[in-house]
């Protein structure tokens, strides 16, 4: 009798390790371009949703009040009110009359507010002037440190320019916790040149937020997607430091890209591997990030997506550089409109999609 209830025991047992070896996440190899070294990378979760309102300066209407110490530095709290422009302010912000603001792609909506508010710091170079170090004044100091002194007067200026990155409270305003100044500029060659497949027959998807991309020397195979994720350089950047030596200002191992097929109940993997950057590009006052994933199917749907890895240095952790290179308090890192679609064809064998880091709030629940 005991002989056979240890068997019975010891099938159980056997059965039970085998369903949970079975449940394990299937996870996909990707790659660095140098070394093709594998490691793991699990299929992210998509960040918070945020929007962009470009604003074009002159007739905004900005009221400052004292708020709150934060770590030895105070913070005003910044009310913006603006007119909805009539259509959307693109790349060139031809739509944004002074004192008008518009998302990238479409007008703001009669049932969303027209105030913004924002918590932002008093005096953004306390840091430069501890250290003795020069401190700006006039319109670079906006642009480079912007804080509550400077971002007024720049404003009101009608050919000044702000992007101002939040949600929306469904209270009657946005709230902010991303803020920088923006240049409208025409769409470069290199963007034309993607929007047209031409013989290359790459195209440029459903690029967000600041997402002007100059082409990659580095050419994309076939059943490919290019994944640009790039983020103003004053957030900071992780290191300088990687596996491959001292490569420059480096935060590409700070995110997660993955691509899908299928919806609820029947997601499964797309591609057969993802290739990280060896190096993080410098575009003007970005940095880039461009990651590649490999064998996609053609004439089907494939959802592509990046968040911010979830470990507490990237998330919030203090970065690199000058600027703001830490989010403020109740916000960390993500991913603005972490989740896009595409579907690549024989006529269309490759892709680009384009994402924006930035600060969003944070929406995790309290542990």
């Amino acid at each position: 009798m005991q002989i056979i209830v240890r068997n019975v025991l010891l099938v159980c047992m056997i059965l039970a390790f085998a369903s949970l070896s079975s449940a394990q996440i299937n996870r996909r190899v990707t790659t660095t371009p140098d070394t093709g070294r594998a490691q793991t990378s699990p299929t992210p979760e998509p960040g918070p949703q945020l929007l962009e309102l470009r604003c074009r300066g002159g007739g905004l209407q900005l009221n400052v009040a004292r708020g709150e110490m934060h770590e030895n530095d105070l913070y005003m709290n910044m009310t913006v009110h603006f007119q909805r422009a009539k259509d959307a302010a693109g790349f060139n912000g031809q739509s944004l009359a002074p004192g008008q603001c518009a998302l990238p792609d479409r007008a703001v909506a009669p049932a969303e507010p027209t105030e913004m508010r924002a918590e932002v710091i008093n005096f953004g170079q306390r840091n430069r002037q501890m250290h003795g170090d020069p401190v700006y004044r006039g319109d670079p100091a906006a642009e480079k440190y912007p804080d509550a002194q400077n971002i007024p007067p720049y404003l009101a200026n009608a050919d000044h320019y702000w992007s101002f990155f939040g949600l929306n409270t469904f209270n009657g305003y946005f709230r902010i916790t991303n803020l920088h100044y923006w240049k409208p500029t025409s769409m470069p060659m290199g963007v034309e040149r993607l929007k047209d497949p031409g013989s290359g027959g790459n195209r440029k998807l459903e690029a967000p937020a600041g997402a002007v991309t100059r082409s990659d020397p580095d050419p994309i195979p076939a059943n490919a997607v290019r994944i640009y994720i790039r983020y103003r350089k004053a957030l900071g950047f992780v290191s300088t430091a990687t596996a491959f030596g001292n490569v420059g200002p480096y935060s590409c191992d700070a995110f997660t890209v993955d691509a899908h097929t299928g919806g609820l109940g029947a997601y499964q993997n797309a591609g057969n591997s993802i290739v990280n950057p060896a190096k993080m590009r410098t575009e003007g006052s970005d940095y880039v990030c461009g990651f590649t994933i490999t064998g996609l199917p053609d004439n089907k749907a494939v959802t592509v997506s990046a968040v911010v890895d979830n470990e507490p240095r990237f998330l919030t952790g203090p970065w690199l550089g000058e600027g703001q290179p830490r989010p403020p308090r109740g916000s960390v890192r993500s991913i603005l409109r972490g989740v896009q679609n595409l579907t690549l064809t024989k006529g269309n064998p490759s892709g680009i999609v384009t994402f924006e880091m930035t600060y969003a709030p944070d929406t995790s629940p309290p542990r």
